[in-house]
């Protein structure tokens, strides 16, 4: 597989449909046209046997996460993706068909969500990576870690710890996890970007961050982030529906999953509660729901309520070790 070569066959996948985009790739760089507002830029890599396992991630899985942990990251700051570049790092024994259908994995979410790819690199590898850039609009005002205040409600917008679940799943039973278990399999290799949510909160949230590390990990970077104290109620945390069958087979405890699990990739919000139903209305109109799990006061540090009282809750969630 001739570098050039490979290059031309992508760019024929990528067609660039949008004006702005004046300059796609054959050229230095890519040339696009902005609105004037703000950009948010954002950068993510999926390395393999660190972030996926050929095992059990089809090609086009592959490419569809790649981009869509960047799109959550936009989701996380209100924002809206417009354009985004591709690096890879090719090891011996990947074929040009495999990078053909995982282009078509990430060239279909960029579809479905109005991105343009304009560009990108190749590289020889130890390891097979991607690695994707994405550039947004902001509004406005950016939604921030630091906006939460005292009195604000915390909200997510859907089940967690079904990806931290499905990857426990698919390491034990590989891809027969698919069957036993599809909606949890699904939840970790094709996660999707919760953009029409950010959408719908615009002028409700103080603050928001992404689920990607954890929900733990998320609450200490909102309360560190914000000087302020997040409490959560264990009552309150939304599991997946089949969260607890796959944790009883693999002997593990579902809550700490929704805890620490991570890549989940909801959206953890503060809301002001007289906000709050008027948020979820709109949350209902796109066929999701968003759920309190508990709220922000004076002070510092991170707190699970179980039983009336107050523990301490550590940030575990996923970090890298070098």
């Amino acid at each position: 597989m001739e570098e050039f070569k490979l290059i031309a066959k992508l760019e024929s996948l990528i067609k660039s449909r949008s004006k702005d985009v004046l300059v796609s790739i054959g050229d230095d760089t890519a040339v696009v046209k902005g609105s004037g507002a703000p950009l948010l830029c954002t950068v993510d890599s999926l390395v393999e046997n660190v972030h996926f396992d050929l095992r059990y991630f089809s090609a086009a899985d592959l490419g569809h996460k790649a981009l869509a942990v960047n799109l959550s990251d936009i989701a996380a700051m209100g924002g809206k993706p417009r354009w985004a570049l591709v690096s890879l790092g090719l090891r011996k024994g990947v074929r040009t068909e495999f990078l053909m259908e995982m282009y078509r994995g990430l060239l279909a979410l960029a579809l479905k969500h109005r991105v343009e790819v304009v560009g990108g690199n190749v590289s020889r590898a130890n390891e097979l990576f991607v690695d994707v850039t994405v550039i947004g609009e902001a509004p406005k005002r950016p939604v921030l870690r630091r906006g939460a205040k005292a009195g604000d409600l915390l909200a997510v917008t859907g089940f967690l710890g079904g990806a931290a679940g499905g990857l426990h799943g698919l390491q034990k039973w590989g891809k027969r996890c698919a069957t036993l278990f599809p909606e949890l399999a699904g939840l970790q290799t094709r996660p999707e970007p919760r953009l029409a949510e950010s959408d719908a909160l615009q002028g409700s949230m103080n603050a928001c961050i992404d689920i990607s590390d954890g929900l733990a990990s998320e609450l200490h970077h909102i309360a560190k982030a914000s000087r302020v104290k997040c409490v959560v109620d264990s009552e309150w945390i939304p599991l997946h529906p089949k969260l607890k069958e796959l944790a009883r087979k693999l002997d593990l405890r579902a809550m700490d999953l929704a805890l620490y699990g991570g890549e989940d990739y909801h959206l953890l919000a503060a809301i002001p509660p007289k906000k709050l139903r008027a948020a979820q209305k709109k949350i209902r109109a796109l066929g999701g729901n968003l759920v309190v799990v508990g709220e922000v006061a004076s002070g510092r540090g991170v707190f699970v309520r179980r039983g009336g009282r107050l523990h301490q809750l550590r940030a575990l969630g996923h970090r890298h070790q070098f």
